[in-house]
């Protein structure tokens, strides 16, 4: 397979690269030149700004400048709002492992623990970024039975099984009469991972990981509307929004949500100028 040649960037260039994406400060110069390059490849001309020596491409919301004889980045600008180019996951996925982008990234990859008291909207909101962003989350286990057929919020496990895992679980919590846990080849290459207070402390003594949690403070109304729309009895909820006023009481997360809505506006954001 023939060597991509990288484009080439100056200090000033890649000083504005770290400033318009997120999670990049501290971004080594070559690795940006090999992210810039990848985009440039799957972008799209912008041929009203281009010409034989020089060509702009569009990749999401980042435009990049090239002159296309000696290979220099003239200029990015990250653009929010209007027209954004598309991308393709399988593309650029395929891509990063010939130019070798992410491939130590794992140290430094952040697992969010999304809280929220029941009928929050964390499941789903959950699902809504994993599904549009490409990114995965973790599945925990439960000894509680499930709530409907087909229900993949956990895995579900026997009493047996649990007496052998729980023990050394990376995060685990008793609610209701139920364990809930998550073993450490649960957790691997995840991106988010629903977990409640208890189990946010239990993983702070777990130095490997690199946590932020997130917590989602849905006002109890909705929260029991959210729960009667998917079939809970008035006895469930009740008793659900009881203990949940006391679990949460002094809970705060490193990032906070009035709803799940702004959770993903945020995550949304967040995953559009991600490596782009």
């Amino acid at each position: 397979m023939e060597e991509i040649e990288l484009l080439h960037i100056s200090n000033d260039i890649a000083n504005i690269y770290r400033q318009f994406i997120r999670g990049k400060r501290n971004a080594r110069k070559t690795d940006i030149e090999k992210c810039l390059t990848r985009n440039f490849i799957l972008g799209t001309v912008n041929e009203k700004r281009s010409n034989d020596k020089v060509q702009v491409r569009k990749y999401g919301n980042l435009s990049i400048m090239v002159d296309m004889n000696s290979l220099d980045v003239l200029s990015i600008y990250n653009k929010k709002g209007g027209n954004e180019s598309y991308i393709n996951i399988r593309e650029k996925e395929a891509l990063n492992k010939i130019l070798g982008i992410g491939s130590d990234e794992m140290n430094n990859k952040i697992l969010y623990q999304v809280v929220g008291a029941s009928g929050s909207g964390k499941d789903y909101i959950v699902d809504k970024i994993c599904e549009e962003f490409n990114k995965k989350k973790v599945i925990s286990r439960t000894t509680r039975k499930s709530r409907y057929k087909g229900e993949n919020t956990h895995l579900f496990v026997s009493e047996k099984m649990a007496d052998t895992e729980f023990g050394t679980a990376v995060a685990k919590t008793n609610f209701n009469g139920y364990r809930y846990y998550t073993t450490y080849d649960d957790i691997d290459n995840k991106d988010f991972y629903i977990i409640d207070p208890a189990g946010v402390e239990s993983m702070k003594k777990q130095n490997k990981l690199k946590t932020t949690s997130v917590f989602i403070k849905t006002p109890w109304y909705i929260r029991a509307w959210h729960m009667k729309k998917r079939g809970d009895g008035l006895k469930n909820i009740l008793s659900r929004l009881r203990n949940d006023k006391v679990e949460f009481k002094n809970f705060t997360g490193d990032l906070n949500f009035k709803s799940s809505k702004r959770m993903y506006n945020y995550f949304a954001e967040e995953y559009r100028n991600e490596e782009i």
